[in-house]
């Protein structure tokens, strides 16, 4: 009973649906896409804050990753899709992830999960482009948040943040990876 109770309660908590940016998350198919890699994926927003290791574990319980990106064009794209979709939102946690070690501080490296048997559990890639607010990162956070919003001048750039800190996260995932959550968080 005690089981069926914590999933039920995990389903509540789930909201939001995964959405290919790229045909739907525009009035026109491709309106910002063109013809990145984004065509292979789909994100979901979820508002529901948590550090950010929960939120690493949310996003891998639907097949996905904390949003990482290849390119520019995608960040800008996903950072126009989220503005349209919500409005003001944020801070939320992107797969940026700091060395936790002193004498590495400010080194700041896209953290993605391995989804092939024979890679390594973590594969840490170079960051190939920076959207740093001007006065970040600050070395007091081994994570990194955004936010975004018409109205607010740090509107897409990036901030270091504690990794405990609760905030909201946007998920990624390769394109029929998984049996998404329902618009209302059914499964």
């Amino acid at each position: 009973k005690f089981l069926f109770t914590l999933l039920l309660f995990k389903a509540a908590c789930v909201t939001g649906y995964w959405v290919n940016v790229c045909e739907d998350g525009f009035d026109s198919p491709n309106e910002c896409c063109d013809e990145t890699n984004m065509k292979d994926h789909e994100y979901w927003i979820q508002a529901d804050t948590s550090n950010f290791k929960d939120q690493w574990r949310l996003c891998d319980d639907y097949d996905g990753s904390v949003v990482t990106f290849e390119s520019r064009k995608e960040y800008t794209c996903i950072m126009k899709w989220v503005n349209k979709v919500k409005g003001k939102f944020g801070p939320f946690f992107i797969g940026i992830h700091n060395e936790e070690t002193e004498f590495m501080k400010n080194l700041f490296q896209w953290y993605r999960p391995a989804r092939k048997a024979d890679e390594p559990m973590v594969e840490q890639t170079d960051l190939t482009f920076t959207a740093w607010a001007p006065d970040s990162p600050k070395g007091t956070g081994d994570c990194v948040v955004v936010q975004v919003g018409d109205a607010d001048p740090r509107s897409g750039l990036w901030t270091d943040a504690k990794c405990s800190d609760n905030q909201a996260v946007i998920c990624e995932r390769d394109l029929g990876t998984a049996t998404p959550p329902g618009p209302d968080g059914s499964f």
